[in-house]
């Protein structure tokens, strides 16, 4: 429904702006009001919005990727192309389980410990806010520079698909 309203681009910016929205008023209500639930859940509901909608560009996306490879190889492989993206996220989510632990090994955090350092206290709000806001803007980044298939290209490949499909 979003995206019948504004384009793709936008929604994928919104999708990395309400994260990076979500972890700022996180990591300033950590200070502000530790304890307030409500704004834990204001930013919850940033943050998994902003989740949702980049979820669903990027599905509109790999259904764009695989139409491109149809029209510029003649084969159409969705098995291959979803099977690929599904491998990756997994091994993405392994790769964030295990950087989170060494970025805990690092800020120094004890889990035996009843409570941590301050300078642990920062290193785990750095691990928890920044890094995450960082990388939401390369992530918005690599989409505007380095993702084609927008605009008048991927106008131009809907048409060679629908095209195609045509004469079949």
């Amino acid at each position: 429904m979003i995206a019948a309203k504004i384009s793709r681009e936008k929604v994928y910016s919104i999708a990395c702006s309400l994260p990076v929205a979500g972890f700022l008023l996180l990591g300033a209500a950590g200070y502000i009001a530790p304890q307030n639930p409500i704004l834990v859940v204001l930013c919850c509901v940033l943050l998994f919005f902003g989740s949702g909608l980049s979820l669903g560009v990027t599905t509109c996306c790999m259904a764009d990727v695989i139409d491109y490879g149809e029209v510029k190889f003649g084969v159409r492989n969705e098995s291959v192309t979803c099977s690929a993206q599904t491998f990756l996220m997994k091994a993405a989510m392994a790769a964030a389980g295990g950087l989170t632990g060494v970025g805990l090994q690092i800020v120094g955090y004890d889990a035996t410990a009843a409570t941590q350092s301050a300078g642990t206290i920062t290193g785990i709000r750095v691990l928890m806010i920044l890094i995450p806001v960082i990388l939401a803007i390369i992530s918005l980044i690599i989409y505007k520079k380095c993702y084609k298939l927008k605009g008048a290209k991927l106008e131009e490949v809907t048409k060679q698909i629908n095209e195609l499909h045509q004469q079949q």
